[in-house]
């Protein structure tokens, strides 16, 4: 449809808000002597001003959720729908910590890819806040790769940063190509898929 539809006029003073996906074009009816050639470029715009880090998002994930009188919650035991409060904790830490990070929305027909840059720890991530009433019961984990993501919604590539666990060096495998190289900056903002391992006492030997 992209070659056949026009669009739909907009009519001057009118309020539209654009959702994710669309697609906005200007017709020019002025005089050319009135009509900048060269518009500044669109700045880009990222959904938050503030600084991410990968503690801010799993607080933002596990935040209390109120499942008020539109939405409640269906208690078993008076087998009534009552008001409650819902929360997110863990019980038990594995071993292999896997984050996924949510670069992608979906709204109705349409897809978004998020880049805001999320800062996250290479070592000592101890996300302690999630224990529910056993403070103490987490783990400390390292990072041990990394998945990004370069592109768009409906393209781009896929590298891996992995971290040898002999020799500790990191490695970039992009295709079929593999070369010594660590974690950057530039990294936060592909960042896909996070791997943390559980630090291992001295005590344990690697298998």
């Amino acid at each position: 449809y992209p070659t056949t539809c026009r669009g739909c006029p907009l009519p001057q003073g009118e309020k539209v808000t654009l959702q994710p996906g669309d697609n906005i074009s200007c017709r020019f009816t002025g005089s050319p002597n009135h009509v900048n050639k060269k518009q500044p470029p669109v700045a880009k715009i990222n959904s938050t001003e503030d600084v991410l880090t990968l503690e801010k998002c799993l607080s933002a994930f596990t935040k209390n959720e109120i499942l008020d009188v539109d939405n409640p919650w269906y208690c078993p035991a008076c087998c009534g729908h009552q008001v409650a409060e819902k929360r997110l904790r863990i019980c038990r830490w594995p071993d292999t910590l896997i984050v996924y990070i949510k670069r992608f929305l979906y709204h109705s027909k349409n897809a978004v890819k998020v880049d805001d840059e999320v800062l996250f720890p290479m070592e000592s991530f101890s996300p302690g806040q999630l224990s529910g009433t056993h403070p103490h019961n987490f783990k400390s984990y390292d990072l041990t790769a990394c998945m990004s993501h370069f592109g768009g919604v409906y393209s781009g590539h896929y590298v891996a940063h992995c971290k040898h666990p002999v020799t500790g060096k990191w490695h970039l495998f992009n295709d079929e190509n593999i070369s010594e190289q660590t974690l950057s900056s530039k990294d936060s903002a592909g960042a896909y898929v996070l791997f943390y391992q559980h630090k291992p006492s001295h005590n344990t030997e690697l298998v």
